[in-house]
């Protein structure tokens, strides 16, 4: 569905000035950590609009790092959900919702804290 777009997302994306990253983040698009070379291509970008997501490759990239914390910041459970199934998560391994299930039954703010 993406496909007749994609040119002209290209086109945009190319007149824009795209910087490195600061803060280093895994790319949905490889399941690894993103490349400065990546961050800063407009093909990369249009790729990720028709490419599939690598979720279960870059949470495990995740895993790597021993005190990693996942947080899910919206309603429901499907994020965390898929961090507490994957293989490589170990007992250690936090999982949090910032926000709880709408069939919950708790106040926003009491769930929170």
């Amino acid at each position: 569905m993406m496909e007749p777009v994609i040119n002209e997302f290209k086109n945009h994306i190319s007149r824009l000035k795209l910087n490195p990253p600061t803060i280093p983040y895994v790319s949905n698009v490889s399941g690894t950590w993103i490349t400065n070379e990546e961050a800063t291509s407009p093909e990369y970008w249009a790729n990720h609009l028709r490419k599939p997501v690598r979720f279960s490759e870059g949470v495990g990239k995740f895993f790597e790092v021993d005190d990693a914390i996942f947080i899910e910041v919206g309603p429901g459970k499907v994020l965390s959900t898929c961090v507490n199934k994957h293989p490589a998560k170990l007992t250690h391994h936090q999982v949090v919702n910032l926000v709880r299930d709408p069939r919950e039954r708790a106040a926003d703010q009491k769930y929170l804290i």
